[in-house]
């Protein structure tokens, strides 16, 4: 008896799959629901607070997150941003031990942005170079690098260019900027004026310079742009200790983040990670958004042994040790890297790991679980997931990483719903992936689905995929997307009950622009917008 399905995918199955999928992340994106505390509730407001009030009613609000950052909590007490309020950042929030972040009011979820606002005119001055506009404020340097650049709310976004150790451009293939898609001139890369393609930028940051440049084909950044967000390298939310209750018996503040709830919270344009932990018991992030995510440089040659920088950015990341870390009902789109991730390189405990009915669209990976050698993965389960166009989006910028001087020879895997790390010195028990639905994963036909361990339990999932993608699960294959090495997964014990259809290529049309035409925010006449 066939224990999966496998069949061709028509319009009305993909319809379906995909108004699920946003049925729940309206469901996320609109939830009003409100959290009990059992001591003090603060409240903060960017429209109406002073940071002078007591923050005690909803009258008498706090009005910055710097604010909110130097209070000191009891356990059980709540932070609550007021609805339909932005809250621009340099610095990211603090959640620290024992605290519940949420919302009250009415309205869309208070908006953490963390992008820089370079939308006035005197923010770009043309440079000698054709085409090329230096930023004329300060930014940071190396620790405020910038990630993306996000224009007109998400209309275009930038082409990130940076330089391989042997003084050529890191090559990114074919890019796509929201308006047109081009390949990446390969070749020696000086400086800025080497800046070729539109929306390209380059953040020179050697040897303590911070100069910021970009390529803008049709004129004055700001002239051509009614909004211009520089997501530069910091986090949306953190996860600390608490000074009032994780102290050692010499009144050292010790430990990580524990009891923290994150509710109903937007963050906004963070070049980093939405959401940054590590060592962290019993954390819950839920019923939040996350837009625009990552993208700046984590480190540069010879970071890891690597010849180029390396970007990163997850939605919701922790670190090391986990226990009791719960991801659901967030939605996710246009993040750099992972949406969903738990990891360490060294060997940690990653235990009760659950991520269950998140949407995550247009970013490079849905869920992540990464750990090393000597580690414990036990009881982690991720179920009842929608992960649509995953490698699509501004996330497909992953360099091309094996090349001779003047050939491409491969890629860096770009389109994975799930990325399970495994080593042959891990311990792995009880881990399911089971009953998430993966739509159009994989942006270029070199991309993975997945790269996994048998010792993770696939079964019930659901996949739609173009044809001619390349596809794995569950350790059990890796090869091209059809029922011939399908079986062969199922036969030795994978995917169980699982749906797996597929489609013609290009079904949609192009991919890379289904973000525009989803939101509404295709240019009418193209490029001739600009002309």
């Amino acid at each position: 008896m066939k224990n999966y399905t496998y069949a061709e995918a028509d319009l009305n199955i993909i319809k379906k799959c995909i108004d699920q999928a946003e049925k729940l992340a309206y469901h996320i994106n609109n939830n009003i629901g409100s959290i009990s505390i059992y001591k003090t509730a603060y409240y903060v407001s960017s429209s109406t607070g002073d940071d002078n009030n007591d923050g005690l009613t909803p009258a008498t609000p706090w009005k910055t997150i710097e604010k909110v950052n130097s209070h000191t909590y009891n356990f059980g007490d709540g932070v609550f941003l007021k609805r339909g309020d932005s809250f621009r950042i340099k610095d990211p929030l603090v959640a620290v031990s024992g605290v519940s972040y949420s919302a009250y009011g009415d309205g869309d979820k208070p908006k953490l942005i963390c992008s820089i606002d370079a939308s006035d005119s005197d923010s770009w001055v043309k440079t000698d170079a054709p085409d090329i506009y230096k930023y004329t404020k300060q930014i940071g340097g190396f620790d405020y690098n910038i990630g993306n650049i996000i224009f007109d709310d998400g209309c275009a976004w930038g082409i990130h260019v940076s330089k391989m150790s042997d003084g050529t451009r890191l090559d990114n293939g074919t890019v796509y900027n929201g308006i047109e898609e081009y390949t990446t001139p390969y070749g020696e890369f000086s400086g800025y004026k080497d800046l070729k393609g539109n929306l390209e930028f380059y953040h020179n940051f050697e040897n303590g310079a911070d100069e910021l440049y970009l390529y803008s084909a049709y004129g004055h950044p700001a002239e051509v742009f009614s909004s211009i967000e520089l997501a530069d390298n910091g986090h949306g939310i953190v996860l600390r200790a608490n000074p009032t209750i994780d102290k050692d018996c010499d009144g050292k503040v010790t430990g990580h983040g524990h009891d923290i709830l994150i509710d109903n919270i937007e963050v906004f344009g963070s070049g980093a990670h939405g959401v940054s932990g590590g060592w962290i018991k019993n954390v819950t992030v839920q019923y939040c958004s996350f837009n625009w995510i990552g993208g700046s440089v984590q480190g540069v040659p010879p970071f890891f042994g690597r010849e180029h920088v390396v970007r990163y950015g997850n939605a919701v990341e922790s670190v090391r040790d986990c226990e009791n870390y719960t991801i659901h009902h967030n939605f996710a789109s246009q993040v750099y890297d992972c949406t969903w991730t738990s990891q360490s390189r060294i060997g940690v405990t990653m235990k009760n790991l659950h991520i269950h009915h998140n949407v995550t669209e247009f970013a490079n990976t849905g869920s992540e679980v990464w750990i090393g050698d000597g580690g414990n993965l036990i009881n982690m389960k991720i179920h009842d997931n929608y992960d649509l166009f995953i490698g699509y989006g501004w996330s497909h910028q992953r360099p091309i990483i094996k090349r001779t001087r003047n050939k491409r020879e491969g890629y860096i895997g770009c389109g994975g719903f799930f990325y399970g790390q495994y080593n042959t010195g891990m311990n792995c028990e009880n881990c399911d992936v089971c009953n998430n639905a993966y739509i159009f994963c994989g942006s270029s036909s070199h991309s993975v689905g997945a790269i996994t361990s048998d010792k993770y339990n696939f079964h019930n999932n659901t996949y739609i995929m173009e044809q001619g993608k390349r596809f794995a699960t569950a350790g059990r294959f890796i090869g091209d997307y059809n029922e011939e090495t399908i079986k062969k997964a199922v036969d030795a014990g994978g995917e169980i009950g699982t749906k797996f259809y597929y489609t013609k290529p290009n079904i949609l049309g192009d991919m890379y622009k289904q973000y525009q035409i989803k939101y509404g925010k295709e240019y009418k006449n193209g490029k001739e917008k600009y002309t």
